[in-house]
């Protein structure tokens, strides 16, 4: 084991490292600068898909300041402050319900508490410690005194953009249902009841369940990923495959708007499934599922695998892509499924990557179902009589491959 003064130098030199990456694909840019956190204009590398390198680059800047801050400080400071994390979702919570965001857009230099809480109905000097605290991470920013205005992040909040849906989510459902984490682990059958009402409660109310599509010939996947597909890849034959109103949905209002060139062209087909009781299309080339199997149970898994290798041709491939977990324990390179996070860093990247682990735990409050490791998804791909092919490291989802036997 590292001494403590040794890996507090390595992980500085590992920070140093990786921020010259990041500056130098940034010089790269379009605009050859790295955004401050009081910039609210988009940069272009927000939005694009990063290469390995500059992924791999913030990631270890991102663990690596994490694990250096909870090696130097006293155990009972960081673990105070953990436990405490709670009340940062409590404000997000607080931004995203009252749109602080939308209302501060008003005076880009920033709005006194008086009136934002006229604007927002709260009252001033709670909606102002709500923002102080938000301020103290980042989120927004404190001009002067009870002044504040929008920064990089809390940009991300406008109700404008989707992000803000799902920042709900998290901090309203999402946290709720994380509060019963204790009692779903001590009694199963009471989780069970949870998760069975929050998946009834999904399907009946506004939150849509997971879509499920097939692309003829090439590849299936969710809806936004098949128009993106058929846009970029004029060639490709598609088949869009989810419960019947999705697909009415899709078909009539939301196909004919966003691409409908691909519905001129024949490009694109649109079949109802229930895919626990009926198979897909049958002999695509790819079967793909993008984040449908970790909202189900190991023996749901089986049954929607069992249903696609139904319906596969000789040459078929399933792809599954989601989160691959990795353990946080370091092994031989030859015996992890993905390259590990240079030492002393966590092999997994620690906090770099804790969205994925935080992922998890919001699956089993609320669906009774879990993200995997690769090789927790080879097992169902084999409970379900496929074979393993590959794992493809593509980026911060993971991607597996199976075929017929």
């Amino acid at each position: 084991m590292t001494p403590a003064h040794g890996q507090i130098s390595a992980l500085v030199t590992l920070i140093s490292d990786a921020t010259k990456i990041v500056e130098s694909y940034y010089e790269k840019s379009s605009k050859p600068y790295i955004p401050s956190l009081d910039d609210i204009e988009p940069h272009p590398f927000d939005n694009e898909i990063l290469g390995k390198e500059l992924r791999n680059a913030i990631q270890t800047i991102e663990g690596a300041c994490a694990q250096l801050s909870a090696t130097v400080a006293r155990p009972s400071h960081t673990t105070v402050n953990r436990l405490m994390g709670v009340f940062e979702s409590s404000c997000l919570n607080v931004a995203v319900r009252f749109k602080i965001s939308d209302v501060l857009k008003e005076k880009r230099e920033g709005m006194h508490i008086s009136e934002i809480g006229q604007k927002a109905g709260v009252e001033e000097r709670k909606i102002g410690r709500v923002l102080r605290c938000l301020s103290s991470k980042h989120y927004f920013r404190e001009v002067s005194k009870n002044v504040f205005a929008n920064n990089r992040l809390s940009i991300q909040l406008l109700s404008s953009n989707p992000l803000s849906s799902l920042a709900f989510h998290f901090t309203d459902e999402g946290m709720k249902s994380s509060a019963f984490l204790s009692e779903t682990l001590a009694d199963p059958e009471w989780g069970h009841s949870y998760a069975a009402y929050h998946s009834a409660f999904n399907k009946y109310t506004k939150y849509p369940g997971p879509l499920f599509m097939y692309y003829e010939n090439t590849v299936q996947g969710l809806m936004l990923i098949t128009m993106q597909l058929a846009k970029a890849y004029p060639s490709l034959k598609l088949v869009l495959q989810d419960l019947p109103k999705r697909i009415q949905q899709a078909k009539n209002e939301i196909w004919p708007k966003e691409c409908p060139q691909a519905i001129q062209e024949n490009r694109i087909r649109f079949e109802p499934i229930d895919f626990f009781n009926q198979p897909p299309v049958d002999y695509c080339t790819i079967y793909y599922l993008k984040n449908i199997i970790h909202d189900w149970p190991d023996a749901d898994c089986i049954k929607i695998l069992s249903q696609v290798k139904s319906a596969m041709g000789p040459h078929s491939r399933v792809l599954i892509q989601e989160y691959i977990l990795q353990h946080a324990n370091r092994v031989p390179n030859d015996q992890s499924e993905f390259e590990q996070a240079p030492e002393p860093l966590l092999p997994n990247y620690g906090a770099g990557r804790i969205r994925q682990y935080n992922l998890d735990i919001d699956m089993i409050t609320m669906l009774n179902s879990e993200e995997r490791t690769g090789g927790e998804f080879i097992r169902l791909g084999e409970a379900a009589g496929l074979k393993f092919t590959k794992v493809w490291d593509i980026g911060e989802l993971g991607l597996v491959e199976f075929s017929l036997p």
